[in-house]
């Protein structure tokens, strides 16, 4: 095995893929689970899961991106061809699920969405509730 003959920093390494595996594993369960019977996902802070994207089988039409970024509104994360949308469009449109991806402010993000009544019914999970 690679950890007996290179020792700790193959064990760092090895760790490392392990958890990456799993977390690709809980997106992907998390987005089969969630589009399922065609609700739709929201994803706050896309550009976090933009190197996840091409690992996972999304269908994508169901899927939206949200970022309070203005400079972003509009743009897209190539090659994923989902349109970034601001805040504006996420109340005037909710998804059904909305994933925050954001370790740092994704607590933040969740609790400034709570005072909007048109939310109510969207459910919310932060990245850090996944892995």
């Amino acid at each position: 095995e690679l950890t007996k003959v290179a020792g700790p920093a193959a064990t760092e390494c090895v760790g490392f893929l392990e958890r990456a595996r799993a977390g690709v594993a809980a997106l992907q369960r998390y987005f089969e689970h969630h589009l399922a019977d065609g609700r739709s996902v929201g994803v706050f802070c896309p550009a976090r899961l933009q190197n996840y994207y091409s690992m996972l089988d999304v269908t994508r039409k169901q899927v939206r991106f949200f970022d309070d970024d203005r400079n972003l509104t509009g743009r897209y994360y190539p090659p994923i061809d989902i349109v970034i949308e601001g805040r504006a469009a996420l109340l005037a449109n909710p998804v059904d699920d909305l994933l925050i991806f954001s370790r740092p402010f994704g607590a933040a993000i969740k609790e400034s969405l709570r005072p909007y009544p048109e939310l109510d019914s969207m459910r919310v999970t932060l990245i850090s509730d996944l892995f």
